[in-house]
């Protein structure tokens, strides 16, 4: 890709992916335009949604919960646990809950710690609102021609 040029440019397509521009590109390429005569851009921005505490709770307790599933199933399948037809239930029940809560748990110290790692002030993650694909004004006409082609 070209980010240094001296003629004018023009926008040929616009994609609300970076993966849909490159695939615009690689026609471009394919369809006999130079390669270094294209450029992505990302244009505009806006920040992405922060992750909340909840999203890693949920999913440590979930992780939680299957360990604590499996860790019950092991005690009483290898006989660790003597259970009798009542305790079943409870003994399941019990590594469940305590699966789930120490995953949650988990899951929100992990949280916790991430936080410390980025410095106040700074904002989230900025993503770009859309990606235009840029192209020398000498093969404007002929790159949208052959895009125009390939969306057949």
């Amino acid at each position: 890709m070209n980010h240094d040029t001296d003629g004018p440019r023009r926008v040929v397509a616009t994609a609300a992916d970076f993966s849909t521009a490159a695939r615009a590109s690689a026609r471009l390429t394919e369809g006999g335009i130079p390669q270094d005569s294209a450029t992505i851009v990302a244009c505009g921005s806006h920040e992405a949604p922060a992750v909340t505490a909840r999203r890693p709770a949920v999913r440590g307790g979930l992780l939680g919960l299957l360990v604590g599933i499996l860790v019950g199933h092991l005690l009483t399948s290898f006989e660790l646990v003597v259970p009798n037809h009542d305790d079943d239930t409870r003994i399941a029940l019990a590594a469940a809950a305590t699966g789930t809560a120490s995953g949650a748990a988990i899951g929100l110290i992990g949280y916790g710690m991430a936080l410390g790692r980025r410095p106040a002030g700074v904002p989230g993650r900025l993503r770009p609102d859309h990606y235009d694909l840029v192209v020398d004004a000498t093969v404007a006409d002929r790159a949208t021609q052959v895009l125009a082609a390939s969306s057949r």
